[in-house]
């Protein structure tokens, strides 16, 4: 049996459409966490990078009396990176020397 096309949406192609569109919406908020994610991690990469050269304790003290008083995220990741690099610096070697 066959019905005429009456332009009006019914509940199943309604539901669709909903589910279409969310499903649209859900891979956008995916992406954009992606990109946001990607963004972030290239930040604290570059910060790592240009935080490399702090590496002995008197260095890394000066620098963290500077960020000190700061409650931010950029000083608590800057912060971070700090207490890595002493970390680093005062590891011993696998080597032993």
């Amino acid at each position: 049996m066959r019905t005429a096309n009456t332009g009006l949406m019914t509940s199943s192609s309604h539901a669709t459409s909903s589910a279409r569109t969310h499903s649209r919406r859900s891979w956008a908020a995916v992406r954009d966490d992606l990109r946001e994610r990607r963004e972030a991690r290239s930040a604290r990469q570059v910060l790592r990078r240009q935080l490399a050269s702090y590496s002995s304790p008197h260095e890394i003290d000066d620098l963290m009396a500077s960020v000190r008083r700061r409650d931010d995220a950029g000083a608590e990741e800057i912060r971070r990176v700090l207490a890595s690099n002493l970390y680093e610096h005062r590891r011993p070697s696998q080597f032993g020397y």
